[in-house]
């Protein structure tokens, strides 16, 4: 269960190391009805807030070994990606698409309409 109230939200970003992710952290970490953010990256930010939170996932084909971190959360921003330059196709694929569909797909409850325009919920 969540210990903030109601009225304010607790947010997960990925990728907040990367231009996307980092502007979304930016805009989180001052919004009065954002009460906590989790960042999830690959590597650490390391930058300190009150409202902010890091979890380190090397490899997020194995996140599901990080689920009671990734509890208690309204959202999740999924921005974690890289650039195609480098990569073979494969490897450009398995990191933006394979990955990215549900990130999160059991912490989300589709039956709360405030869930109802999330992408994993629509699959359902």
């Amino acid at each position: 269960m969540r210990s903030v109230p109601s009225n304010k939200l607790a947010v997960i970003i990925t990728g907040a190391t990367g231009m996307v992710g980092e502007g979304v952290l930016f805009e989180c970490l001052l919004h009065p009805s954002i009460d906590r953010v989790l960042l999830v990256n690959r590597r650490p930010y390391g930058a300190k807030h009150p409202k902010l939170t890091e979890c380190i996932v090397p490899d997020f084909l194995k996140l599901e070994e990080f689920t009671s971190q990734l509890t208690g959360y309204d959202a999740c921003f999924y921005c974690a990606g890289v650039s195609s330059l480098g990569l073979s196709e494969a490897e450009y694929s398995q990191i933006t698409y394979d990955i990215t569909p549900d990130p999160l797909p059991a912490e989300i409850d589709c039956k709360d309409p405030k869930n109802a325009a999330n992408a994993a919920c629509k699959k359902k």
